[in-house]
């Protein structure tokens, strides 16, 4: 099979069309806050290094032991919800930047996005799985990720020149409200999943 009678096989695939724009617009979304966490972290909570360091071990640490203990009920989870669920922990995760005052808060969100991103790393690939044409679940990966990969550099374009301009003004704390607002779009755009 070509690379043309694959692409066409994936495109014609109404799920997978739906499913990776969806989740492309979503990902945009999410691409759109990722200069802005270290910004924060640095002039909002004014975190040292230890704390940055703190703070992945309680997201990683969340993350692994949820997603160990996730697959013993792979079965008797249905997919869709699952990621409706993933995506809009994703939204809580952004909103907590926007109402930290302390490191001690973004651990707590950190330590709880853990599970939502276990979700995510599970059962999203495992959706694609089950609407991919037999026989080509890895081309369906790699369109998949090819779309992610550009809404992402899009997201963190986008957020780096908001970023700048921030930083230009020097007033690092107008980053809540940009926060806010992320967390409404990954909401939003988190809902979008359900169709």
């Amino acid at each position: 099979v070509g690379l043309i009678q694959t692409l066409k096989t994936v495109i014609k695939n109404k799920s997978f069309t739906k499913f990776s724009i969806i989740y492309s617009c979503h990902t945009m979304a999410m691409a759109l806050a990722w200069p802005w966490f270290p910004l924060m972290q640095k002039y909002v909570l004014n975190m040292t290094v230890a704390e940055i360091a703190i703070l992945n071990i309680c997201g990683s640490s969340t993350l692994m032991l949820f997603q160990y203990l996730i697959t013993n009920y792979i079965h008797k989870i249905n997919i869709k919800k699952a990621i409706i669920i993933s995506r809009v922990g994703f939204a809580t995760y952004a909103l907590s930047y926007a109402i930290a005052n302390t490191p001690i808060h973004v651990y707590i969100a950190n330590a709880i996005l853990g599970p939502f991103n276990a979700l995510s790393n599970i059962f999203i690939p495992l959706y694609i799985f089950r609407v991919s044409t037999y026989g080509m679940y890895a081309s369906y990966l790699a369109a998949l990720n090819f779309m992610q990969g550009i809404s992402a550099a899009l997201g963190s374009i986008v957020g780096g020149i908001i970023a700048d301009i921030i930083a230009a003004n020097g007033n690092f704390n107008t980053l809540r409200y940009a926060m806010a607002l992320v967390a409404i779009l990954r909401g939003i755009t988190a809902i979008l999943h359900i169709k």
